[in-house]
């Protein structure tokens, strides 16, 4: 194996793989809230399908990143709204997600199919959404480290927590 190979895979497997850490990212931070969502996919279908179809109708492929994070954020508030509000069962309402997006995907890109769209300016062999994957990553695990329920012992010290406060005065009886 030569390294150019290794270097073509390489970026290869970080291109296929970006949006996929975007939702492992998002997925992370909602665990820490206590919110297992299973249909993470479902709302990546959503997105991507949506992303295609505006970047397809407008020929901007920005509008299309917005669009995408637009709808995923849209079909991730029908999940937050059953399970946080209306108290449904996480594991239930995050496969109700995946099948809701797997139906609404095909129904968004079902007039797409083959059209010819233009992705994001790249500097080389990256782009912009690839680009702020790493410092995305980053910010997520000072985000993780720097709460109180750390999942591992913190590489850095981390900031005092006050859990306790002082009683005020009250006010003793009027003389």
């Amino acid at each position: 194996m030569t390294g150019a190979f290794l270097f073509g895979a390489f970026m290869a497997s970080i291109a296929a793989g970006t949006s996929l850490l975007y939702a492992a990212l998002g997925e992370t931070v909602g665990e820490r809230a206590g919110i297992i969502n299973l249909g993470v996919e479902g709302v990546l279908l959503v997105g991507a399908a949506s992303a295609c179809a505006v970047t397809s109708l407008s020929g901007n492929p920005y509008m299309g990143v917005v669009a995408g994070a637009a709808a995923g954020a849209a079909i991730n508030a029908v999940f937050a709204y059953a399970v946080i509000d209306r108290n449904a069962n996480q594991l239930a309402a995050g496969l109700s997600l995946l099948f809701l997006g797997l139906g609404a995907s095909a129904l968004i890109g079902n007039s797409f199919v083959g059209a010819v769209i233009h992705g994001l300016p790249t500097l080389g062999r990256v782009d912009l959404v690839m680009a702020l994957a790493l410092p995305a990553t980053a910010a997520v695990a000072w985000l993780l480290v720097r709460t109180r329920r750390s999942p591992s012992p913190a590489p850095w010290p981390a900031l005092p927590v006050h859990t306790s406060r002082s009683p005020s005065p009250s006010p003793g009886p009027k003389a």
